[in-house]
């Protein structure tokens, strides 16, 4: 089971196969006072996950051969209230359920930050 606790500073993971992509969206939450770990591919996120506490997964749509989709599904299999964001480049965002929201690449970094805030009940007070 996937725990989610309110701190301070929440845990964000993030997950793309995309070294660049990865390392801005890294630092953008970072400069926005979040705990920021990567993973490049599902297998290691699970990995991640089972050896820490994370409060909110952002995701990259597409990763190799599988999809954020996918991987939410698993996440969902562990986690019932855990925060599951989707970033895409399409034009289509995929929001089933799971994941729980989604977000167009060419939205920015400022509205990466925000959606982040707004998915966690720890920042809403």
């Amino acid at each position: 089971m996937i725990a989610s606790v309110k701190t301070a500073h929440p845990t964000v993971l993030c997950v793309d196969d995309d070294n660049l992509a990865l390392a801005l969206r890294k630092q953008v939450l970072e400069g926005a006072g979040f705990l920021v770990v990567t993973a490049f591919t599902a297998k290691q996120a699970f990995e991640i996950l089972s050896s820490r506490r994370v409060d909110i997964v952002v995701t990259d749509h597409l990763l190799g051969t599988n999809s954020a989709t996918t991987l939410a599904c698993e996440l969902r299999k562990r986690s019932k209230t855990l925060p599951i964001l989707v970033v895409t480049g399409s034009a289509y965002i995929p929001l089933d359920n799971p994941p729980d929201y989604g977000l167009h690449k060419l939205d920015g970094p400022l509205e990466l930050i925000s959606k982040v805030r707004m998915m966690l009940p720890s920042l809403q007070s």
